[in-house]
């Protein structure tokens, strides 16, 4: 049966880039990004997503979540106080709440009827760890926090926080001031080193296995001796995140988002945005249907604030964006390689051409592929039944493609 496609107009001889999109920052092929500014009473204190996707965040009064109207779930008793940190429970039932003015983490019952007071003083509170600065969940649920120590502010602590008694447990003592925290899917704590200030390039990100965190939990503690390196020679992060598929970003008071991935054995990191020259403090990721990745379709989100830390406050979504264009066009040693974007549900067909303004005609390269939401490629290695000869002939000159799409 004959395929009716609808073609694209995408004609190109080695690559194409992606057409200009409204954005709030610059991001790499194959990704979107679009802002929400947020009018805050004093300090920002953080935010997390909730289980449907909408986010949850903190200023020196309130707790809110953000959707059609801003919604007041919690208010601070004590007011002005410095934020930390917001944190979703791993059940999606609670969210905790960190401020180190003067300590304390309160336990918000997001299945509660009314605004729920909070902070110093209040029912909420569950514990009180002086300079909190970061919490994070491991896989199994259970709750870690990132702390300087008072009255020296050094070293920094990391802490088991036990979400029921409020009581904690050293786990490890790291050099410098407080640092982020993030689990990979394997139970390994990150930490992000903070010992320069201005920041300098001199920071690390170091993990500690799950084995070594089980033993430190109601045990000996751990010191930086008993880490592994992950990544050296960066700037520190304010905040850091894993992705779905174990990439994980960073935020800086610079204002670049670092993206470091695993190639091999050895992290390389990269600029993935910049919002130079404000500051960015706090990433969350929520994980789509698919990889992180750039023309991937529902590859999750991740939002991160920006900020000039006294005035400005936008949060910076960004997404993978399945647009139907070519990605690239990039030879092989068996020919031409033509990768580009798709979506679910629908059909393709490369078209190739030896001369767009003579007699050439557009030639199907391939079979229809169908779109599953990832990137797809067709190999051009010559083809005899449409007589279009080896790219390695020496008479052929250049060759052209474009992409059909099925109606």
């Amino acid at each position: 049966m004959r395929n009716h496609l609808r073609l694209s107009g995408v004609v190109l001889a080695m690559v194409l880039g992606v057409g200009e999109v409204t954005a709030a920052v610059s991001v790499p092929r194959g990704f979107h990004s679009w802002q929400t500014e947020l009018d805050l009473a004093g300090w920002f204190g953080g935010f997390d997503y909730l289980p449907d996707g909408r986010l949850i965040a903190s200023d020196s009064e309130e707790v809110f979540i953000l959707g059609e109207e801003r919604t007041v779930v919690a208010r601070f008793e004590n007011q002005g106080l410095f934020g930390s940190f917001v944190k979703v429970a791993p059940d999606g039932q609670a969210v905790y709440v960190g401020e180190s003015s003067v300590g304390t983490i309160s336990v918000v019952d997001l299945n509660a009827a009314g605004i729920q007071l909070i902070g110093p003083g209040t029912d909420s509170v569950l514990a009180e760890v002086a300079l909190n600065y970061d919490m994070e969940f491991d896989p199994q649920g259970r709750a870690f926090v990132s702390a300087a120590t008072p009255g020296t502010w050094q070293p920094n602590r990391l802490l088991f926080l036990d979400a029921k008694s409020g009581e904690t447990d050293l786990i490890a003592i790291v050099p410098g001031n407080s640092g982020p925290l993030a689990f990979d899917g394997a139970g390994s704590l990150f930490y992000c080193t903070s010992t320069s200030y201005p920041p300098e390039p001199v920071e690390s990100v170091i993990f500690f296995g799950r084995d070594r965190i089980e033993s430190a939990i109601g045990e000996s503690d751990l010191t930086d001796a008993d880490a592994e390196g992950y990544i050296s020679g960066i700037y520190g992060f304010s905040d850091m995140v894993f992705d779905g598929d174990g990439d994980l970003f960073g935020v800086t008071s610079l204002g670049d988002i670092v993206e470091i991935r695993k190639e091999g054995q050895t992290a390389i990191s990269r600029t993935f945005a910049s919002v130079s020259p404000n500051g960015a403090t706090v990433v969350r990721f929520l994980p789509g249907t698919r990889r992180f990745e750039p023309f991937y379709q529902g590859g999750g989100s991740l939002t991160f604030l920006e900020s000039d830390f006294w005035s400005l406050f936008k949060l910076i979504h960004v997404t993978t964006f399945p647009e139907f264009q070519v990605v690239s066009v990039e030879r092989e040693q068996q020919g031409m390689r033509i990768a580009f974007a798709t979506e679910e549900g629908k059909k393709y067909q490369v078209y190739s051409c030896e001369d767009l303004i003579g007699a050439g005609e557009w030639q199907g390269l391939g079979l229809v592929i169908s779109g599953d939401g990832t990137p797809a490629s067709v190999l051009d290695a010559g083809d005899e039944q449409t007589t279009m000869p080896p790219l390695d002939l020496p008479f052929v000159r250049k060759r052209f493609y474009r992409v059909g799409v099925a109606e």
